[in-house]
C-alpha cells in the first residue's frame, strides 16, 4: 500500500495535534510555585468555556493531582482544595470565579507575550477573603468569542 506525501502529512497532523484545547494549573499557593506542603492539580480539556466547580464532576476535563510539592502524583478527587492561584498555558485563557457557579467575583487570566502566566486570585467579600471555587476555560484564540461566559 503507498500513501501520498500529502495524505501522510494529513494523517500525521491528525495524530500529532494536541489533545486539550486549554490547559491551567490552579495552586494552593499565590505564586504558582509548588512547595513541599503544597497541592496543585493540572486540569486540561477540549470543551471550549463551560463551568467548572471544583469538588464536583468537571465534564470534557482530565486532571491530574500533585502533592507535596510535585513528588506524588494521582488522580484528582473531591477532597478539599483551597485555590489561591492558576497558571494559563500560552493558548489558554480562563476566568476565575469566587463562588461554586461561575457567576460573582470574576477574573479573566490569559498568557502574557504568549508565555505560561500565573496570577493570583484573592476576591474581598467583607472583610473575609475568596479563593478560586469555580472556572471556565478556552484557547486563548477563542477569547473574543462565545467561548467563555461573559466574554462574548
Amino acid at each position: 500500500m503507498h500513501f501520498s506525501a500529502s495524505t501522510y502529512l494529513a494523517v500525521l497532523s491528525v495524530a500529532l495535534a494536541p489533545v486539550s484545547a486549554w490547559q491551567a494549573t490552579f495552586h494552593t499557593d499565590s505564586t504558582c510555585s509548588p512547595k513541599d506542603n503544597s497541592q496543585y492539580r493540572i486540569i486540561s480539556g477540549d470543551v471550549e468555556g463551560g463551568c467548572n466547580v471544583f469538588g464536583q464532576d468537571m465534564l470534557g476535563t482530565s486532571c491530574d493531582k500533585f502533592t507535596n510539592g510535585g513528588v506524588n502524583k494521582g488522580a484528582c478527587d473531591g477532597e478539599e482544595f483551597t485555590i489561591w492561584s492558576i497558571l494559563v498555558q500560552p493558548d489558554t485563557a480562563c476566568i476565575v470565579y469566587g463562588d461554586d457557579h461561575c457567576e460573582t467575583f470574576s477574573r479573566l487570566v490569559y498568557p502574557k507575550d504568549n508565555l505560561p502566566t500565573c496570577d493570583t486570585y484573592i476576591a474581598g467579600i467583607g472583610f473575609g477573603l475568596q479563593s478560586i471555587k469555580s472556572f471556565a476555560c478556552t484557547a486563548a484564540s477563542n477569547l473574543a468569542g462565545p467561548g467563555i461566559p461573559g466574554t462574548g
